[in-house]
Protein backbone atom coordinates (compact mmCIF):
# COMPACT_ATOMS: atom_id res chain seq x y z
CA UNK A 1 0.00 0.00 0.00
CA UNK A 2 2.76 2.27 0.78
CA UNK A 3 4.46 1.51 -2.63
CA UNK A 4 1.86 2.24 -4.64
CA UNK A 5 1.31 5.59 -2.84
CA UNK A 6 4.71 6.38 -3.23
CA UNK A 7 4.71 5.45 -7.41
CA UNK A 8 1.31 7.76 -7.63
CA UNK A 9 3.46 10.50 -6.36
CA UNK A 10 6.33 10.32 -8.09
CA UNK A 11 4.51 10.29 -11.29
CA UNK A 12 2.60 13.19 -10.47
CA UNK A 13 6.23 15.56 -9.66
CA UNK A 14 7.09 13.86 -13.16
CA UNK A 15 3.59 15.35 -14.97
CA UNK A 16 4.58 18.92 -13.30
CA UNK A 17 7.81 19.07 -14.24
CA UNK A 18 7.19 18.20 -18.25
CA UNK A 19 3.99 20.37 -17.72
CA UNK A 20 5.98 23.30 -16.11
CA UNK A 21 9.01 22.87 -18.91
CA UNK A 22 6.32 23.29 -21.76
CA UNK A 23 5.23 26.42 -20.35
CA UNK A 24 8.57 28.05 -20.19
CA UNK A 25 8.90 26.80 -23.91
CA UNK A 26 6.02 28.94 -25.24
CA UNK A 27 6.62 31.69 -22.90
CA UNK A 28 9.99 32.29 -23.80
CA UNK A 29 10.93 30.99 -27.37
CA UNK A 30 9.59 33.42 -30.21
CA UNK A 31 6.73 32.10 -32.84
CA UNK A 32 8.07 29.49 -35.39
CA UNK A 33 6.49 28.79 -38.78
CA UNK A 34 6.41 29.27 -42.49
CA UNK A 35 4.19 32.10 -44.15
CA UNK A 36 3.18 31.03 -47.71
CA UNK A 37 1.83 34.06 -49.47
CA UNK A 38 0.92 32.92 -52.64
CA UNK A 39 0.43 29.73 -53.89
CA UNK A 40 -1.90 27.94 -57.08
CA UNK A 41 -5.42 26.69 -56.75
CA UNK A 42 -5.92 23.02 -55.15
CA UNK A 43 -7.39 22.25 -58.48
CA UNK A 44 -6.08 23.57 -61.91
CA UNK A 45 -7.71 22.84 -65.73
CA UNK A 46 -5.91 23.77 -68.54
CA UNK A 47 -6.49 22.91 -72.24
CA UNK A 48 -4.55 20.21 -73.58
CA UNK A 49 -1.25 21.72 -75.88
CA UNK A 50 -0.90 24.93 -73.50
CA UNK A 51 1.85 25.20 -71.33
CA UNK A 52 0.91 25.05 -67.45
CA UNK A 53 2.29 27.98 -64.66
CA UNK A 54 2.46 27.35 -61.08
CA UNK A 55 3.86 30.04 -58.87
CA UNK A 56 4.47 29.39 -55.04
CA UNK A 57 5.75 32.43 -53.10
CA UNK A 58 6.62 31.69 -49.20
CA UNK A 59 8.83 33.32 -46.39
CA UNK A 60 10.63 31.96 -43.29
CA UNK A 61 9.75 32.98 -39.88
CA UNK A 62 11.91 34.60 -37.37
CA UNK A 63 14.70 32.25 -35.62
CA UNK A 64 13.38 29.57 -38.67
CA UNK A 65 16.64 28.08 -40.93
CA UNK A 66 15.52 26.93 -44.37
CA UNK A 67 17.20 23.85 -45.26
CA UNK A 68 16.00 23.00 -48.98
CA UNK A 69 12.99 23.48 -51.19
CA UNK A 70 11.87 20.51 -53.45
CA UNK A 71 9.34 20.65 -56.25
CA UNK A 72 8.05 17.37 -58.01
CA UNK A 73 4.64 15.64 -58.91
CA UNK A 74 2.54 12.75 -57.91
CA UNK A 75 1.01 10.78 -61.02
CA UNK A 76 -2.30 8.59 -60.32
CA UNK A 77 -0.30 5.73 -59.02
CA UNK A 78 0.78 8.41 -56.05
CA UNK A 79 4.75 7.78 -56.92
CA UNK A 80 6.15 11.18 -56.44
CA UNK A 81 8.73 12.44 -59.13
CA UNK A 82 11.10 14.91 -58.07
CA UNK A 83 11.55 17.89 -60.76
CA UNK A 84 14.17 20.26 -58.63
CA UNK A 85 15.54 21.32 -55.73
CA UNK A 86 17.35 23.86 -53.79
CA UNK A 87 19.31 23.87 -50.32
CA UNK A 88 20.83 26.17 -47.98
CA UNK A 89 22.27 28.72 -49.61
CA UNK A 90 21.89 27.90 -52.90
CA UNK A 91 20.32 30.62 -54.97
CA UNK A 92 18.63 28.69 -58.01
CA UNK A 93 16.86 25.53 -58.26
CA UNK A 94 18.91 22.33 -59.86
CA UNK A 95 16.24 20.38 -62.80
CA UNK A 96 16.55 17.16 -62.81
CA UNK A 97 13.61 17.09 -65.71
CA UNK A 98 15.13 19.44 -68.02
CA UNK A 99 11.34 19.65 -69.83
CA UNK A 100 10.30 21.77 -66.78
CA UNK A 101 11.34 25.63 -66.16
CA UNK A 102 12.34 26.68 -62.77
CA UNK A 103 12.13 30.62 -62.24
CA UNK A 104 12.62 32.12 -58.65
CA UNK A 105 14.29 31.05 -55.35
CA UNK A 106 11.36 32.09 -52.52
CA UNK A 107 8.90 33.19 -55.17
CA UNK A 108 9.26 30.04 -57.20
CA UNK A 109 7.51 29.53 -60.80
CA UNK A 110 6.81 26.01 -62.34
CA UNK A 111 6.21 26.29 -66.44
CA UNK A 112 5.31 23.38 -67.93
CA UNK A 113 5.83 23.33 -71.60
CA UNK A 114 3.80 20.78 -73.08
CA UNK A 115 0.39 19.40 -71.46
CA UNK A 116 0.42 16.09 -73.11
CA UNK A 117 2.44 14.19 -70.37
CA UNK A 118 -0.46 13.26 -68.92
CA UNK A 119 -3.59 13.70 -66.96
CA UNK A 120 -4.67 14.24 -63.28
CA UNK A 121 -1.17 14.94 -62.11
CA UNK A 122 -0.28 17.05 -58.52
CA UNK A 123 2.37 19.05 -58.36
CA UNK A 124 3.90 19.96 -54.95
CA UNK A 125 6.11 22.57 -53.80
CA UNK A 126 8.30 20.96 -50.30
CA UNK A 127 9.50 23.49 -48.06
CA UNK A 128 12.16 21.40 -44.74
CA UNK A 129 13.24 23.67 -41.79
CA UNK A 130 15.13 23.15 -39.28
CA UNK A 131 12.98 23.63 -35.55
CA UNK A 132 14.37 23.80 -32.21
CA UNK A 133 13.67 19.70 -31.36
CA UNK A 134 14.30 18.96 -34.78
CA UNK A 135 12.87 19.25 -38.51
CA UNK A 136 9.58 20.15 -40.68
CA UNK A 137 8.30 19.77 -44.01
CA UNK A 138 6.16 22.15 -45.36
CA UNK A 139 3.93 21.32 -48.94
CA UNK A 140 1.75 23.38 -50.72
CA UNK A 141 0.31 20.87 -54.10
CA UNK A 142 -2.04 21.75 -56.86
CA UNK A 143 -3.92 18.82 -59.43
CA UNK A 144 -3.66 19.35 -62.79
CA UNK A 145 -6.50 18.39 -65.39
CA UNK A 146 -5.12 18.78 -68.62
CA UNK A 147 -8.57 18.65 -70.99
CA UNK A 148 -9.62 18.52 -74.66
CA UNK A 149 -12.31 20.60 -76.22
CA UNK A 150 -14.65 18.68 -78.03
CA UNK A 151 -14.83 18.53 -81.52
CA UNK A 152 -16.97 16.09 -84.27
CA UNK A 153 -13.76 14.27 -85.92
CA UNK A 154 -16.97 12.78 -88.71
CA UNK A 155 -20.52 13.31 -89.77
CA UNK A 156 -22.28 12.60 -93.01
CA UNK A 157 -24.21 16.19 -94.09
CA UNK A 158 -26.78 14.54 -96.24
CA UNK A 159 -28.86 11.48 -96.61
CA UNK A 160 -31.81 10.54 -98.80
CA UNK A 161 -34.03 7.09 -98.10
CA UNK A 162 -37.83 6.07 -98.91
CA UNK A 163 -40.36 5.71 -96.62
CA UNK A 164 -39.80 1.84 -94.26
CA UNK A 165 -36.31 2.56 -94.95
CA UNK A 166 -33.12 2.11 -91.49
CA UNK A 167 -30.72 4.84 -92.14
CA UNK A 168 -27.32 5.05 -89.81
CA UNK A 169 -26.70 8.36 -88.26
CA UNK A 170 -22.70 8.68 -87.65
CA UNK A 171 -21.40 11.33 -85.30
CA UNK A 172 -17.38 10.34 -84.05
CA UNK A 173 -16.09 12.62 -81.57
CA UNK A 174 -12.46 13.66 -79.76
CA UNK A 175 -12.17 15.81 -76.60
CA UNK A 176 -11.00 15.19 -72.89
CA UNK A 177 -13.05 13.74 -70.73
CA UNK A 178 -14.89 11.93 -73.22
CA UNK A 179 -18.21 14.15 -74.27
CA UNK A 180 -21.49 13.65 -74.16
CA UNK A 181 -23.21 12.63 -77.56
CA UNK A 182 -27.04 13.83 -78.37
CA UNK A 183 -28.92 13.58 -81.10
CA UNK A 184 -32.37 16.07 -81.74
CA UNK A 185 -34.55 16.28 -84.45
CA UNK A 186 -34.51 19.51 -85.40
CA UNK A 187 -37.58 19.91 -86.93
CA UNK A 188 -40.07 18.55 -84.27
CA UNK A 189 -37.11 19.60 -81.43
CA UNK A 190 -37.22 15.54 -80.25
CA UNK A 191 -34.43 13.96 -78.53
CA UNK A 192 -33.71 10.36 -80.91
CA UNK A 193 -30.30 9.06 -79.40
CA UNK A 194 -27.36 9.47 -77.12
CA UNK A 195 -24.65 7.65 -78.86
CA UNK A 196 -22.32 8.26 -81.59
CA UNK A 197 -23.98 5.83 -84.14
CA UNK A 198 -27.89 5.09 -84.15
CA UNK A 199 -30.35 3.40 -86.04
CA UNK A 200 -33.24 5.74 -87.57
CA UNK A 201 -36.44 4.01 -89.13
CA UNK A 202 -38.35 6.30 -92.05
CA UNK A 203 -41.69 5.59 -90.88
CA UNK A 204 -43.03 8.43 -93.51
CA UNK A 205 -42.38 12.13 -94.86
CA UNK A 206 -42.46 13.27 -91.12
CA UNK A 207 -38.97 11.38 -90.75
CA UNK A 208 -36.90 13.94 -92.81
CA UNK A 209 -35.59 16.97 -91.94
CA UNK A 210 -31.97 17.80 -89.87
CA UNK A 211 -30.67 15.65 -87.62
CA UNK A 212 -28.19 17.45 -85.04
CA UNK A 213 -25.63 15.96 -83.31
CA UNK A 214 -24.38 17.48 -80.05
CA UNK A 215 -21.14 17.03 -77.84
CA UNK A 216 -20.57 18.78 -74.58
CA UNK A 217 -17.90 17.00 -71.83
CA UNK A 218 -18.05 20.98 -70.16
CA UNK A 219 -15.07 22.35 -71.43
CA UNK A 220 -16.56 23.37 -74.75
CA UNK A 221 -19.21 22.29 -77.20
CA UNK A 222 -19.54 21.36 -80.98
CA UNK A 223 -22.66 20.71 -82.95
CA UNK A 224 -23.05 18.57 -86.72
CA UNK A 225 -25.99 18.38 -88.30
CA UNK A 226 -26.99 15.55 -91.32
CA UNK A 227 -29.94 16.26 -93.70
CA UNK A 228 -32.58 13.13 -94.51
CA UNK A 229 -34.48 13.78 -97.49
CA UNK A 230 -37.77 11.06 -97.56
CA UNK A 231 -38.28 10.65 -101.50
CA UNK A 232 -41.04 8.21 -101.58
CA UNK A 233 -43.77 8.36 -98.50
CA UNK A 234 -47.60 7.77 -98.26
CA UNK A 235 -49.80 10.28 -98.17
CA UNK A 236 -49.95 12.95 -95.49
CA UNK A 237 -52.21 16.11 -95.00
CA UNK A 238 -55.37 15.59 -96.56
CA UNK A 239 -57.54 18.36 -97.54
CA UNK A 240 -61.05 19.48 -98.34
CA UNK A 241 -62.15 21.71 -100.87
CA UNK A 242 -66.04 22.71 -101.44
CA UNK A 243 -67.02 24.56 -104.22
CA UNK A 244 -70.91 25.63 -106.13
CA UNK A 245 -71.47 26.44 -109.04
CA UNK A 246 -74.28 27.36 -111.14
CA UNK A 247 -75.06 24.84 -114.38
CA UNK A 248 -78.24 26.45 -115.70
CA UNK A 249 -81.28 25.96 -112.92
CA UNK A 250 -79.40 23.40 -111.19
CA UNK A 251 -76.21 23.97 -108.34
CA UNK A 252 -73.55 22.23 -108.49
CA UNK A 253 -71.16 21.03 -106.08
CA UNK A 254 -67.95 20.69 -106.55
CA UNK A 255 -65.65 18.65 -104.04
CA UNK A 256 -61.84 18.44 -104.05
CA UNK A 257 -59.65 15.99 -102.08
CA UNK A 258 -55.96 16.85 -101.98
CA UNK A 259 -53.11 15.36 -100.49
CA UNK A 260 -49.09 15.39 -100.15
CA UNK A 261 -47.63 11.94 -101.19
CA UNK A 262 -45.00 10.57 -103.21
CA UNK A 263 -45.81 8.77 -105.69
CA UNK A 264 -48.96 11.04 -105.91
CA UNK A 265 -52.09 9.05 -104.66
CA UNK A 266 -54.36 6.73 -106.86
CA UNK A 267 -57.02 6.55 -104.90
CA UNK A 268 -59.54 8.33 -102.89
CA UNK A 269 -62.62 6.74 -101.16
CA UNK A 270 -64.94 9.99 -100.55
CA UNK A 271 -68.74 10.25 -99.00
CA UNK A 272 -71.12 12.90 -99.27
CA UNK A 273 -73.88 12.89 -95.97
CA UNK A 274 -72.72 8.83 -95.91
CA UNK A 275 -72.95 8.17 -99.23
CA UNK A 276 -69.53 7.00 -100.82
CA UNK A 277 -68.23 7.18 -103.81
CA UNK A 278 -64.47 6.30 -105.44
CA UNK A 279 -61.93 8.64 -107.12
CA UNK A 280 -58.84 8.18 -108.87
CA UNK A 281 -58.10 12.18 -108.84
CA UNK A 282 -60.22 12.98 -105.82
CA UNK A 283 -62.70 14.82 -107.49
CA UNK A 284 -66.86 14.22 -107.37
CA UNK A 285 -69.14 16.41 -108.31
CA UNK A 286 -73.50 15.96 -107.69
CA UNK A 287 -76.46 18.48 -107.66
CA UNK A 288 -77.16 19.77 -104.74
CA UNK A 289 -80.95 19.76 -103.65
CA UNK A 290 -83.43 22.18 -104.31
CA UNK A 291 -84.50 24.28 -101.01
CA UNK A 292 -84.96 27.76 -99.74
CA UNK A 293 -83.11 27.36 -96.13
CA UNK A 294 -79.35 26.66 -95.45
CA UNK A 295 -78.10 22.89 -95.23
CA UNK A 296 -75.05 21.59 -94.37
CA UNK A 297 -73.15 18.63 -96.44
CA UNK A 298 -71.14 16.33 -94.07
CA UNK A 299 -67.74 15.35 -96.67
CA UNK A 300 -64.94 12.72 -95.74
CA UNK A 301 -61.85 11.72 -98.03
CA UNK A 302 -59.05 9.04 -97.59
CA UNK A 303 -56.40 9.02 -100.30
CA UNK A 304 -54.52 5.92 -100.92
CA UNK A 305 -51.01 5.34 -102.79
CA UNK A 306 -48.53 2.23 -102.52
CA UNK A 307 -47.33 2.71 -99.14
CA UNK A 308 -50.63 3.40 -97.57
CA UNK A 309 -53.38 5.43 -96.78
CA UNK A 310 -53.32 8.72 -95.47
CA UNK A 311 -55.60 10.50 -92.65
CA UNK A 312 -58.75 10.87 -93.07
CA UNK A 313 -60.19 14.44 -93.48
CA UNK A 314 -63.73 15.05 -92.24
CA UNK A 315 -66.09 18.92 -92.81
CA UNK A 316 -68.79 20.08 -92.86
CA UNK A 317 -69.86 22.85 -95.22
CA UNK A 318 -72.64 24.76 -95.81
CA UNK A 319 -74.86 24.45 -99.33
CA UNK A 320 -75.92 28.10 -100.97
CA UNK A 321 -77.65 29.37 -103.77
CA UNK A 322 -76.91 32.73 -105.50
CA UNK A 323 -80.22 35.40 -105.70
CA UNK A 324 -83.12 35.55 -107.81
CA UNK A 325 -85.96 37.64 -108.24
CA UNK A 326 -89.10 35.94 -107.04
CA UNK A 327 -91.20 37.52 -109.43
CA UNK A 328 -90.38 39.47 -112.76
CA UNK A 329 -90.67 43.27 -111.83
CA UNK A 330 -92.91 45.62 -113.47
CA UNK A 331 -90.44 48.05 -115.56
CA UNK A 332 -92.89 51.14 -115.53
CA UNK A 333 -94.75 53.39 -112.96
CA UNK A 334 -96.81 56.13 -112.67
CA UNK A 335 -96.81 58.50 -109.47
CA UNK A 336 -99.31 60.62 -108.32
CA UNK A 337 -99.02 63.82 -105.86
CA UNK A 338 -99.15 61.17 -103.31
CA UNK A 339 -95.76 59.33 -104.14
CA UNK A 340 -95.26 55.70 -104.99
CA UNK A 341 -93.76 52.63 -103.60
CA UNK A 342 -91.89 50.34 -105.50
CA UNK A 343 -90.50 46.41 -104.49
CA UNK A 344 -88.08 44.19 -105.33
CA UNK A 345 -88.16 40.86 -103.93
CA UNK A 346 -85.73 37.90 -104.08
CA UNK A 347 -84.73 34.61 -102.87
CA UNK A 348 -81.52 32.96 -102.46
CA UNK A 349 -79.15 31.21 -99.59
CA UNK A 350 -78.21 33.11 -97.52
CA UNK A 351 -80.86 36.26 -97.98
CA UNK A 352 -79.63 38.68 -100.14
CA UNK A 353 -78.93 42.24 -99.19
CA UNK A 354 -80.77 44.80 -101.57
CA UNK A 355 -80.06 48.01 -103.06
CA UNK A 356 -81.73 50.50 -104.74
CA UNK A 357 -79.90 53.27 -107.10
CA UNK A 358 -80.66 55.73 -108.46
CA UNK A 359 -80.12 55.71 -112.92
CA UNK A 360 -79.88 59.29 -113.10
CA UNK A 361 -76.82 59.76 -110.56
CA UNK A 362 -75.65 56.47 -110.03
CA UNK A 363 -75.70 57.02 -106.16
CA UNK A 364 -77.35 54.32 -103.97
CA UNK A 365 -80.66 56.32 -102.94
CA UNK A 366 -82.15 52.98 -100.44
CA UNK A 367 -82.14 49.70 -99.03
CA UNK A 368 -84.25 46.92 -98.23
CA UNK A 369 -87.22 45.24 -100.85
CA UNK A 370 -89.27 48.32 -100.57
CA UNK A 371 -88.20 51.99 -102.22
CA UNK A 372 -90.65 55.01 -101.65
CA UNK A 373 -90.52 57.58 -104.18
CA UNK A 374 -91.38 61.15 -103.19
CA UNK A 375 -93.25 63.27 -105.35
CA UNK A 376 -91.37 66.34 -107.28
CA UNK A 377 -93.82 68.80 -108.02
CA UNK A 378 -93.18 69.97 -112.34
CA UNK A 379 -90.64 66.93 -112.78
CA UNK A 380 -89.36 67.58 -116.26
CA UNK A 381 -88.12 64.02 -117.05
CA UNK A 382 -89.17 60.45 -115.91
CA UNK A 383 -87.04 59.10 -112.84
CA UNK A 384 -85.08 55.71 -113.25
CA UNK A 385 -84.44 52.97 -110.90
CA UNK A 386 -82.61 50.03 -110.39
CA UNK A 387 -82.52 47.01 -108.16
CA UNK A 388 -79.52 45.10 -107.05
CA UNK A 389 -79.16 41.98 -105.04
CA UNK A 390 -76.02 40.21 -103.76
CA UNK A 391 -75.06 36.93 -101.65
CA UNK A 392 -71.67 35.44 -100.88
CA UNK A 393 -72.67 33.12 -104.54
CA UNK A 394 -73.29 35.97 -106.76
CA UNK A 395 -75.73 39.22 -107.71
CA UNK A 396 -78.28 40.28 -110.06
CA UNK A 397 -79.91 43.63 -111.17
CA UNK A 398 -83.09 44.35 -112.32
CA UNK A 399 -84.17 46.20 -115.60
CA UNK A 400 -84.25 50.13 -115.59
CA UNK A 401 -87.64 51.09 -113.81
CA UNK A 402 -89.23 54.13 -115.12
CA UNK A 403 -91.48 56.63 -113.13
CA UNK A 404 -93.59 59.14 -114.61
CA UNK A 405 -94.77 62.21 -112.49
CA UNK A 406 -98.53 62.89 -113.66
CA UNK A 407 -99.21 66.24 -111.82
CA UNK A 408 -102.15 68.63 -111.82
CA UNK A 409 -100.71 71.65 -111.19
CA UNK A 410 -99.88 74.99 -113.25
CA UNK A 411 -96.00 74.46 -114.32
CA UNK A 412 -96.39 77.29 -117.19
CA UNK A 413 -92.87 78.46 -115.11
CA UNK A 414 -91.31 75.25 -116.14
CA UNK A 415 -91.82 76.48 -119.66
CA UNK A 416 -89.69 79.96 -118.72
CA UNK A 417 -87.03 77.98 -117.40
CA UNK A 418 -88.23 78.35 -113.93
CA UNK A 419 -88.61 75.91 -111.40
CA UNK A 420 -90.49 75.46 -107.82
CA UNK A 421 -87.15 76.67 -106.46
CA UNK A 422 -86.85 79.65 -108.80
CA UNK A 423 -90.17 80.58 -107.93
CA UNK A 424 -89.74 80.46 -103.82
CA UNK A 425 -86.92 82.79 -104.25
CA UNK A 426 -88.76 85.28 -105.84
CA UNK A 427 -91.72 85.35 -103.57
CA UNK A 428 -89.47 85.82 -101.22
CA UNK A 429 -87.48 88.51 -102.92
CA UNK A 430 -90.80 90.53 -103.61
CA UNK A 431 -91.62 90.42 -99.65
CA UNK A 432 -88.50 91.23 -98.81
CA UNK A 433 -88.80 94.38 -101.15
CA UNK A 434 -92.60 95.59 -99.89
CA UNK A 435 -91.48 95.31 -96.40
CA UNK A 436 -88.55 97.90 -97.19
CA UNK A 437 -91.11 100.23 -98.57
CA UNK A 438 -93.00 100.19 -95.87
CA UNK A 439 -90.24 100.80 -93.52
CA UNK A 440 -89.50 103.63 -95.60
CA UNK A 441 -92.66 105.22 -95.57
CA UNK A 442 -93.51 104.70 -92.32
CA UNK A 443 -89.56 106.45 -91.71
CA UNK A 444 -91.20 109.65 -93.64
CA UNK A 445 -94.16 110.17 -91.91
CA UNK A 446 -92.51 110.30 -88.65
CA UNK A 447 -90.09 112.99 -89.51
CA UNK A 448 -93.11 114.85 -91.25
CA UNK A 449 -94.84 115.02 -87.87
CA UNK A 450 -91.98 116.05 -86.34
CA UNK A 451 -90.88 118.74 -88.62
CA UNK A 452 -94.98 120.02 -88.21
CA UNK A 453 -94.74 119.87 -84.52
CA UNK A 454 -91.69 122.26 -84.48
CA UNK A 455 -93.24 125.01 -86.71
CA UNK A 456 -96.12 124.96 -84.83
CA UNK A 457 -93.98 125.59 -81.66
CA UNK A 458 -91.51 128.52 -83.00
CA UNK A 459 -95.30 130.44 -84.73
CA UNK A 460 -96.63 130.31 -81.15
CA UNK A 461 -93.64 131.87 -79.58
CA UNK A 462 -93.33 134.64 -82.05
CA UNK A 463 -97.12 135.66 -81.68
CA UNK A 464 -96.41 135.97 -77.04
CA UNK A 465 -93.59 138.53 -78.56
CA UNK A 466 -93.58 141.93 -80.54
CA UNK A 467 -91.35 143.04 -83.14
CA UNK A 468 -89.32 144.44 -80.59
CA UNK A 469 -88.80 141.85 -78.91
CA UNK A 470 -91.59 142.95 -75.74
CA UNK A 471 -94.72 140.78 -74.80
CA UNK A 472 -97.63 142.22 -75.52
CA UNK A 473 -99.14 143.10 -71.98
CA UNK A 474 -95.65 145.90 -71.98
CA UNK A 475 -96.60 147.55 -75.24
CA UNK A 476 -98.09 151.03 -75.02
CA UNK A 477 -101.36 151.41 -75.00
CA UNK A 478 -101.64 153.86 -77.30
CA UNK A 479 -100.56 151.67 -79.50
CA UNK A 480 -103.30 148.92 -78.93
CA UNK A 481 -106.42 149.11 -80.85
CA UNK A 482 -109.63 149.28 -79.75
CA UNK A 483 -112.20 146.72 -80.39
CA UNK A 484 -115.36 147.96 -82.35
CA UNK A 485 -118.57 148.37 -80.78
CA UNK A 486 -119.86 145.27 -82.48
CA UNK A 487 -117.27 142.93 -81.03
CA UNK A 488 -117.69 144.59 -77.53
CA UNK A 489 -121.21 143.17 -77.42
CA UNK A 490 -120.47 140.06 -78.48
CA UNK A 491 -118.72 137.03 -76.02
CA UNK A 492 -117.00 135.28 -78.87
CA UNK A 493 -115.51 136.07 -81.92
CA UNK A 494 -114.17 133.78 -84.50
CA UNK A 495 -111.45 135.75 -86.46
CA UNK A 496 -109.46 138.90 -86.65
CA UNK A 497 -107.03 140.27 -89.42
CA UNK A 498 -104.17 142.08 -87.88
CA UNK A 499 -101.87 143.80 -89.80
CA UNK A 500 -98.45 143.93 -87.79
CA UNK A 501 -94.81 145.54 -89.26
CA UNK A 502 -96.65 144.70 -92.65
CA UNK A 503 -97.75 141.31 -92.20
CA UNK A 504 -100.62 139.73 -92.65
CA UNK A 505 -101.56 137.58 -90.44
CA UNK A 506 -104.49 134.78 -89.53
CA UNK A 507 -105.92 134.91 -85.84
CA UNK A 508 -108.12 133.10 -84.14
CA UNK A 509 -110.32 135.09 -81.42
CA UNK A 510 -109.59 133.16 -78.11
CA UNK A 511 -111.69 135.16 -75.63
CA UNK A 512 -113.72 138.74 -74.97
CA UNK A 513 -115.08 139.99 -72.49
CA UNK A 514 -118.64 142.13 -72.31
CA UNK A 515 -117.98 145.76 -72.14
CA UNK A 516 -120.83 147.34 -69.93
CA UNK A 517 -121.57 151.65 -70.63
CA UNK A 518 -119.06 153.77 -69.25
CA UNK A 519 -116.35 151.12 -68.36
CA UNK A 520 -112.71 150.88 -70.31
CA UNK A 521 -112.75 148.69 -73.50
CA UNK A 522 -110.77 145.22 -73.10
CA UNK A 523 -108.20 144.00 -75.29
CA UNK A 524 -108.29 140.52 -76.11
CA UNK A 525 -105.24 138.59 -77.13
CA UNK A 526 -105.50 137.24 -80.57
CA UNK A 527 -103.15 134.10 -81.49
CA UNK A 528 -102.49 131.99 -84.41
CA UNK A 529 -104.91 129.44 -85.49
CA UNK A 530 -103.47 126.16 -85.46
CA UNK A 531 -102.46 125.01 -88.73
Amino acid sequence: MVRFRLSRSLSFVSFVHAVSSIMVLFCFSPAVGISWLAVPDEHTSVEQGRPIFLSWHYKMDDNETFLSSKIGYFEESRLYTSIASRHLGENTYYRYLTKYSILGKNNVALIVNSTKIGNNITYCCQVERKLVGGKKEDRRCSKVFVYAVPRISYYVPKLSCKQSDSIKLQCNTTGLPSPHVEWIHDDTHQRIGSSSDILLNITGKRSRGRYCCDVDNGFGRDTACTVVNVTEYEPVNTRLVVKQKNSGDVIIIHIECNTDASPPSDNFIMSIDDKQYNSSNGVIEVPAPSTDKIYHIAVSCIPFNKYGHGPIRKDVFPVYAPPTFITPLPTLYNMTISGITIKCETKGIPTPNITWMSGDSGDIVSTGIYYNVSYVKCATKTMTFFCHARNVMGNISSPEIRVNVMTKHNCSTVDKGLDETTLTALKLAMITSIACACIFVVGLVVVAVRFRRRIKASKVKNMDENTYGDPIDAVDPEREVPLSPARNTSIEDDYAIVEECGVHTSLSHVKTNVQTAGEEPLYERLVPPEI
